[in-house]
């Protein structure tokens, strides 16, 4: 349990490429990097736009096309948003993307996976994968 080194993408050997959202479906889809890519660019040609920009209006779209519910985190006054880590201790079953600022990640049976320790990030929301 907690944070996995995770990087699905074997020619970025530095860590430094944009790809967050093709590696944390890679994850909760268990595919390599490029049979991710391919399920997305269809989505990137409909919008004409990469998934890395496109606004949480076309992701919450194309996440329900693959599958996923989105739960949206309010940050009412007074309220601290939960970090990636204590979602992901809170969620030990299921697989999740998470939504953070400017960024994506993904939590799989309480471990949360990524290239680098996002655990003390906080959740903007998250896409639950439908049973």
């Amino acid at each position: 349990m907690g944070y996995t080194y995770f990087q699905p993408n074997h020619l970025d050997t530095k860590d430094e490429y944009g790809d967050c959202v093709i590696r944390a479906l890679c994850n909760v889809f268990d595919k390599t990097w490029i049979e991710t890519f391919n399920i997305i660019v269809p989505y990137e040609i409909k919008y004409q736009c990469p998934i890395s920009c496109m606004p949480l209006k076309l992701y919450k779209e194309v996440m329900s096309e693959l599958g996923f519910e989105y739960i949206g985190i309010s940050n009412k006054k007074g309220t601290k948003r939960p970090t990636v880590k204590e979602f992901a201790k809170k969620n030990k079953d299921g697989v999740y993307v998470l939504s953070l600022a400017n960024h994506w990640s993904s939590v799989r049976d309480g471990s949360y996976y990524d290239t680098w320790d996002c655990g003390d990030k906080c959740l903007y929301g998250y896409f639950k994968l439908r049973s």
